[in-house]
């Protein structure tokens, strides 16, 4: 459960980083840049509380 719990939290940063690399790079992208940060803040949500979960 931990593994998949820090997979997650992974995932997350790298969805984070690319959104930060999509609103830097393209034009009038704001919309997808906070659609691509609100799904890695809730991706590495999901991570924290299965690692919390799994250590319970």
């Amino acid at each position: 459960m931990l593994g998949i719990a820090k997979f997650l939290q992974a995932l997350a940063l790298a969805v984070v980083g690319y959104a930060l690399m999509v609103g830097l790079t393209e034009d009038n992208s704001m919309g997808k840049e906070l659609y691509l940060l609100g799904a890695g803040v809730v991706v590495f949500y999901l991570g924290h509380l299965l690692e919390q979960r799994g250590r319970a």
